[in-house]
């Protein structure tokens, strides 16, 4: 655990004495954090693609972490701080079990030395490693201790199963591409395993009979990171799994060529960060990456060649044991690179580095055996002065190199919890669940102001569209709306330097506690980028763009006071549906149904842009001083389920205006 020392002990500043309040992707994965720390958490973090990744064990790990650190112990510490201690212990503890397996087999003296001056300038490049736990992140040394792990077992050491199960279960639950390479890799190790022992001895025996209790070792192991994932399986069409497998299924779009995925695993060799601009298309330009970084490359080839040559001049004097492993690390980092590709084609979408932040811990795979090799013919390979010298070396490069990011000294995320608890008190409704409303460009910002809420002890809600990145449990159950005794608090995040029904919240960004009135002679909600929808929207309408809005949920409502009326009210809505023909399935109308109060006023199927039109009696439109307005959109689909494009919203009209005017007699 040195280099979790080194790190927190260079770096105790930054771990004991930064104020820090999450936002954004932080924020939402605090919330989940939460949730394990009172053992309720079954998913990973969230995926853009509108579903969760498999597992939560990097976030029960955290949780632990926060109730040590911030609960048990008054250290002082945020939570954040405390995640990111037990994120740099993890990693610190996968990467130490690496180097110790590798160094099982490669007894030479310099061997872990020359590996941690290697890690030092190979991780140090790369940023995020070891310190950072964003999800894409934290996959990085835990895979590096999983494919040493599986070459060690490939190599006949049963007894190492256990770790091969724990670093690749927890791979397994920090991303839906992981099964590939952990199940791909998990069954070439344990066939390498079954044909050693096959080739070993007078009597052959099976694995299991050679290593019984390993096997229960990881049997144990993967239950336990399994129960999460049965949890899920439980909630058949609504878990998350099924969710997973609706989206591989409609993804006929999108895939990248044998080519694209060749060169994206080829530019983190170079420590590239904008492979989504390297690779957005497939013309010849894409390779200038190669030349513009010929010296990188030249390197590596270097690097190679040597390699080649040093095995042919040291190969007959090299221990059996070790030159078995070396041979079977080619083999596993030739079948790694293939999965690469694999993972590489499957994409759909921009190819984000972060997609492949972990090919860092396959490029690491081949500097360990070039280390091998280099502390075999060193000529001073057999004293160990000089590998204390190495460690000493790697210990002042990973000092100044593998450090946490610092936080900005503008950051806004203590503002933003101060203005979340000011707003709490400025509520009419201190103590009530709050519903907050936001636009999809404010997320970061109300993710930030709900774990803030949270922490305080208050219930939040948001809209359905959000389920994906909050969970289910924040999803506002429609019958709290129609429930007084709820006494539900919604706060609308709005664009205004002085909200006129609210406080003031961060910046140009106010928060209004109840929505607008709506005029039952001349109302007009406009759905234009610059009309006042934020003032009336409640659930299932996206951020405005241009003059119109989608719906993005089957079911969407709006919420305003009713200026009392003395004449029936006609309500009009102007919209356009979504429409998409194909051979298996197709949306050729979009029937919605109008709900004024719970009260059905409207009932029309849309297959052209039109008007659907509510009459609303007067005595139903003074009925109550404040109206939910609700639309019933069973036909809403989502390109990214149809195949289209990545667009996963649930799309059903696109709408432009509603208008309130006297009923004709």
């Amino acid at each position: 655990m040195g280099t979790f020392v080194l790190i927190a002990v260079f770096n105790w500043r930054h771990y004991f004495a930064t104020p820090y309040h999450e936002q954004g992707d932080a924020a939402v994965n605090a919330l989940q954090i939460d949730q394990a720390g009172h053992l309720g958490e079954i998913y990973g973090n969230y995926s853009r693609f509108h579903f969760h990744h498999p597992g939560p064990a990097f976030f029960y790990v955290y949780a632990a972490a926060e109730r040590l650190l911030c609960d048990v112990i008054p250290t002082g510490m945020p939570p954040h701080m405390a995640h990111q201690l037990a994120g740099l212990a993890l990693q610190s503890a996968f990467f130490a079990l690496a180097i110790t397996l590798a160094a099982s087999w490669i007894t030479a003296p310099l061997f872990p030395g020359l590996c941690l001056v290697a890690a030092a300038l190979h991780f140090g490049a790369i940023g995020g490693a070891f310190t950072s736990i964003w999800p894409p992140h934290v996959l990085l040394v835990p895979f590096l201790a999983f494919w040493v792990a599986s070459v060690s077992v490939g190599s006949g050491r049963g007894r190492h199963l256990p770790w091969l199960a724990l670093s690749g279960s927890f791979l397994v639950h920090g991303h839906v591409a992981q099964p590939l390479f952990v199940l791909a890799l998990s069954c070439l190790a344990y066939a390498g395993l079954a044909w050693h022992l096959r080739r070993s001895g007078d009597a052959p025996r099976s694995p299991w009979r050679a290593f019984r209790r390993a096997h229960l070792w990881s049997l144990g192991i993967v239950l336990t990171f399994l129960l999460p994932l049965v949890l899920d399986l439980a909630k058949g069409r609504e878990s998350n799994f099924a969710q997973i497998l609706r989206l591989l299924g409609n993804h006929s779009y999108g895939h990248k060529t044998l080519g694209q995925a060749l060169l994206y695993f080829l530019s983190f060799f170079a420590y590239l960060r904008n492979q989504e601009i390297l690779f957005a298309s497939t013309s010849p330009a894409n390779l200038s990456f190669l030349r513009d970084h010929l010296w990188i490359y030249a390197t590596w080839l270097a690097v190679g060649v040597a390699s080649l040559a040093v095995l042919a001049r040291v190969v007959g004097n090299v221990r059996r044991e070790t030159r078995r492993m070396l041979w079977i690390m080619g083999v596993f980092w030739l079948a790694t690179a293939g999965l690469c590709l694999r993972w590489g084609v499957m994409q759909t979408g921009p190819m984000y580095d972060f997609n492949g932040y972990f090919y860092y811990a396959v490029i690491f795979g081949l500097l360990m055996m070039f280390c091998a090799l280099l502390a075999e013919v060193l000529p001073w390979r057999r004293s160990r002065w000089p590998g204390t010298v190495l460690i000493a070396s790697a210990a002042v490069l990973g000092a100044f190199r593998l450090r946490p990011s610092p936080v900005p000294a503008n950051d806004q995320g203590v503002a933003i919890r101060n203005a979340t608890l000011a707003l709490l008190r400025a509520d009419p409704h201190p103590d009530a669940p709050k519903m907050l409303v936001f636009s999809h460009d404010d997320w970061p910002v109300v993710a930030s102001a709900a774990l803030a809420l949270e922490r305080a002890g208050v219930t939040i809600y948001v809209e359905g569209a959000w389920r994906f990145m909050f969970e289910r449990r924040h999803v506002l159950p429609e019958s709290l709306l129609y429930d007084p005794q709820a006494n539900l608090s919604v706060w609308r995040f709005v664009h205004a330097t002085t909200p006129q029904r609210g406080a003031a919240f961060l910046d140009n960004l106010g928060v209004v506690f109840q929505p607008a009135a709506l005029s039952p002679d001349r109302g007009v909600v406009d759905f234009s980028r610059t009309g006042n929808l934020p003032d009336y929207t409640l659930y299932g309408f996206s951020t405005p763009d241009g003059n119109a809005v989608w719906t993005n949920q089957p079911r969407a409502a709006l919420q305003f006071r009713p200026l009392p009326a003395t004449h029936d009210v006609m309500l009009s809505l102007e919209a356009s549906p979504f429409l998409a023909v194909r051979k298996r399935d197709g949306i050729d109308e979009q029937p919605v149904s109008v709900y004024f109060d719970g009260v059905r006023v409207a009932a029309q199927r849309v297959t052209s842009a039109g008007v659907v039109h509510c009459l609303i009696p007067k005595d139903l439109w003074n009925r109550t001083p404040t109206v939910l307005l609700t639309f019933d959109l069973p036909n809403a689909r989502s390109p990214l389920e149809l195949g289209f494009s990545e667009d996963p919203r649930k799309l059903s009209l696109l709408v432009t205006r509603l208008t309130a005017r006297p009923a004709r007699s």
